[in-house]
């Protein structure tokens, strides 16, 4: 490829800008995460950082005055309670399921093994008639 050929190719190619704290935190933000989500986040891409959770407000508040439509940090933290559980609630109901299907199928086995000991007895006793 030419000289000209590959600066043409650069101009076309899309320009990716690297992620950057504010972008990451604002990305999470725009998630619904909340406010300690978020900094966790912040903090495992970029551990190096000293980034509080007062950056991770200042960010929130900036994407709510640029007219952006994000949960204020009470309404994420609501949220994510009330569908933590929602989850646990959902995961009680399963375990509530199975032990009752395991319930059943012991009373079934049970069922079953008292209808044979009757049915054995009942045979031997014809044996005899």
């Amino acid at each position: 490829m030419s000289g000209a050929e590959a600066e043409a190719a650069q101009a076309a190619a899309p320009e990716v800008k690297a992620a950057t704290i504010g972008s990451t935190a604002m990305d999470a933000i725009r998630e619904g995460k909340t406010n300690k989500q978020t900094l966790e986040i912040v903090q495992a891409a970029f551990p190096q950082a000293k980034t509080s959770m007062a950056s991770i407000n200042w960010y929130r508040n900036k994407l709510r005055k640029d007219g952006e439509t994000v949960p204020t940090s009470r309404e994420a933290t609501t949220a994510f309670e009330a569908a933590q559980a929602k989850a646990k609630e959902a995961e009680g109901a399963e375990a509530g399921v199975k032990a009752g299907a395991e319930a059943g199928a012991e009373a079934g086995a049970e069922a079953g093994t008292e209808a044979g000991a009757e049915g054995a007895g009942e045979e031997a006793e014809s044996l005899f008639d």
